[in-house]
């Protein structure tokens, strides 16, 4: 087994949002989709001012016609060899009220049966990106899922970048 640097650059996968190449995609399951966006979101005092690497990241808009609750998910579209994987990425969910702010979740679901949450993050987190390391157990069976929820507010505005997944345990 690789460990280590190696295990990262010979058997990764990179999500920069810098082009469409990406192993996750927009579910056909939710309510709307994830947006890639440059610089700021269009609403006021949420959401980040710029992308954490490069100049693109996805978020997911929480003014109308978006209601509490909605869902907007991701899914991974590879098959995996039956391993301890290394998932990685930055996250940011800023809202001026604490209480208004969305949930990001990350999912693992293993064929037909339900999903499995392996975070879950809610309220505001300040206006820095936040980093999120997982080991997630992944099979052929198995998809990634990354989740993000509605709250009570317009302005609960969820951004994900740099999502990086390794062949390897963290």
């Amino acid at each position: 087994m690789y460990t280590g640097t190696f295990c990262e650059t010979a058997v990764g996968h990179v999500c920069t949002f810098e082009s469409s190449s990406c192993f996750l995609v927009d579910s056909a399951n939710d309510n709307f989709d994830w947006t890639r966006q440059q610089y700021g979101t269009p609403s006021s005092y949420t959401g980040p001012v710029d992308a954490y690497e490069g100049q693109y990241y996805l978020y997911t808009e929480g003014s109308y016609p978006r209601v509490q609750g909605d869902k907007a998910i991701l899914e991974s579209n590879l098959v995996f060899e039956a391993k301890t994987y290394c998932l990685k990425m930055q996250y940011h969910m800023r809202d001026e009220r604490p209480t208004s702010m969305g949930s990001l979740y990350v999912k693992t679901k293993q064929g037909s049966n339900p999903a499995v949450t392996r975070f879950q993050k809610s309220g505001n987190q300040g206006s820095d990106w936040k980093s999120l390391q997982l080991n997630l157990s992944l099979d052929s069976q198995t998809k990634i899922i990354i989740e993000s929820v509605r709250g009570a507010s317009w302005a609960s505005d969820i951004a994900i970048d740099d999502v990086r997944l390794s062949g390897c345990p963290c």
